[in-house]
């Protein structure tokens, strides 16, 4: 019955050539049990990332929490509270991720001669042939699907060596954050990172995530060159052919679902690079207000009789003036990030459903669910550029002020920046120059793009490891609480805590209390509700 099926719809391929319309139904699979547990687990990694992001953010609202975190570090041993931190558990799930990468391309350098195009002649390369002559329509726009051009061999080569180092300067950079004992506050909760640390080492990860991701995308690329991805296939003849088109397909959308994974994290780092400018902006203000106040207060003139020489703006600077420009400049950074997870969230959506067990794909049962993918990337596109923009007038109003304590903005931002400029321009090089001149397949091209996305994290991570370096006496300290409000038990601002509390109140000396008497901060979620 499967020889006598009709194959899907030949001809020259789609203009949209990041989504190829190709679902084909069960009674097409055609392959072992084996090949298709394999490309469901491949088409829904991302997916399952996706959801440990979701989940890693519900186990710091859970986990950061001073009480929790106080009988944590009290009652069990050291170890055990330094493992259950949830920056700990991210690393440890992304270094399972990268050595499953790892044994993956193990298998492609021993099976494959280290990646020498001679021994990709076998079934499954013959079936790549096949499909993507196929899938391309006249036979001279294919250039030797299979073909590693020069210079991409040693790239794919090199990939998971700059990866692995990126995850090792990143592994150091967060454990550089932690290094100093002695903080000056809080002492008893040693793995419990302040404020500023736990934003800054969200922003180092940056490298190690995309990194990581990009790297399953070259592996998922390489077995579709190789053939190594239809090396299970059992099927003879017609059937054969259309279980390789559907192999390539979900390969295809698997490759693009990490990239948009990769893209939601970069939005995310941005995110909180924006925040902590802000931060130091607003500690900044109420450093001043103080005497802002004074000043007003001792040398205030005399009202004249029927003039309106009230002090309203002056009188609470933070709140008539920081107040707006922080939810501004927030609200830029909030839509990006959402954009980007709607973004993500459909697409993911579009891949799930396209593979086992539901086939069902939305794009030809309802063209304009497919039509809606241009417009998500517009508008997350869009999102990205408000953002960033958001960004740079903040960085250059400020920059004098935010220069204070070695913040050094500039580092910082471009250290967030360089990655989705360098993956922007980039891919749109390559589209023009590498499709339109040189007529290379869609295979070469994604899989050159994220073998240069691999090479370049390793720079990225040195440069914002650092950016974000700690030191003795940096502005990182400045989580301490100024207004001292006891001398026994120092506090400051850790991880999902409101800012400095009481701080326009005057200290009317040492007042000695417990941790029970203390004033309640309240968490980062309470104060988003």
């Amino acid at each position: 019955a499967q020889e006598r099926l009709p194959l899907p719809t030949d001809g020259p391929r789609t203009s949209a050539r990041k989504w190829p319309l190709i679902c084909p139904a069960p009674a097409l699979c055609g392959g072992s049990l084996v090949q298709q547990e394999n490309c469901y687990t491949q088409a829904m990694r991302p997916a399952y990332i996706l959801i440990f992001f979701v989940l890693h953010r519900l186990h710091r609202l859970v986990c950061y929490r001073r009480g929790r975190q106080m009988r944590l570090h009290l009652k069990s041993s050291g170890l055990m509270a330094f493992l259950v931190q949830p920056y700990v558990m991210f690393h440890l799930v992304f270094l399972c991720y990268l050595c499953h990468c790892l044994i993956s391309y193990r298998s492609m350098m021993t099976e494959y001669n280290w990646l020498d195009a001679s021994t990709f002649e076998h079934r499954g390369a013959r079936l790549v042939r096949t499909v993507q002559s196929r899938y391309y329509g006249s036979p001279h726009r294919l250039q030797q699907p299979n073909h590693l051009f020069k210079g991409l061999r040693y790239m794919c080569i090199l990939s998971p060596v700059s990866v692995v180092l990126t995850y090792a300067v990143t592994l150091l950079q967060v454990w550089r954050h932690h290094l100093p004992r002695r903080r000056g506050f809080d002492e008893q909760l040693r793995w419990y990172p302040s404020h500023s640390h736990d934003l800054a080492m969200q922003v180092v990860a940056m490298p190690e995530v995309y990194g990581v991701l990009a790297l399953d995308s070259v592996v998922v690329m390489m077995q579709l060159m190789t053939g190594q991805a239809f090396s299970t296939i059992a099927a003879p003849g017609h059937a054969a052919h259309v279980t390789a088109r559907r192999v390539q397909h979900m390969s295809m959308m698997t490759y693009h679902c990490n990239m948009e994974v990769a893209d939601l994290y970069e939005a995310w780092a941005l995110r909180h690079f924006g925040r902590l400018c802000l931060m130091r902006i607003g500690r900044r203000i109420r450093r001043e207000v103080p005497l802002l106040q004074r000043m007003i207060r001792r040398d205030r003139l005399e009202l004249v009789p029927g003039s309106e020489t009230e002090l309203e703006v002056l009188e609470n600077p933070e709140a008539c003036l920081f107040k707006p420009l922080e939810a501004t400049t927030g609200m830029g950074l909030k839509v990006f990030v959402y954009t980007y997870g709607i973004k993500s969230i459909y697409i993911l959506v579009l891949t799930i459903l396209s593979g086992e067990p539901f086939f069902i794909d939305l794009q030809k049962v309802f063209p304009a669910v497919g039509s809606l993918v241009p417009c998500v990337q517009g508008a997350a596109f869009l999102a990205s550029t408000i953002a960033i923009y958001n960004l740079v007038v903040l960085e250059h109003s400020f920059k004098h002020l935010l220069k204070t304590a070695g913040f050094w903005p500039i580092l910082k931002f471009w250290g967030v920046k360089a990655l989705v400029s360098i993956t922007f321009i980039q891919r749109l090089v390559m589209d023009i120059v590498m499709s339109k001149l040189l007529n290379y397949t869609d295979e070469q091209i994604e899989l050159c793009y994220a073998c240069a996305v691999c090479l370049q994290v390793l720079p990225l991570s040195l440069l914002t490891a650092w950016a974000w370096r700690p030191s003795s006496g940096d502005w990182y300290g400045d989580d301490k609480d100024p207004a001292e409000l006891c001398v026994s038990i120092p506090r400051g601002r850790l991880a999902n805590e409101d800012d400095w509390v009481n701080y326009h109140q005057p200290s009317n000396g040492p007042q000695y209390m417990d941790a029970k008497t203390l004033p309640r901060q309240q968490s980062y979620l309470a104060h988003q509700w």
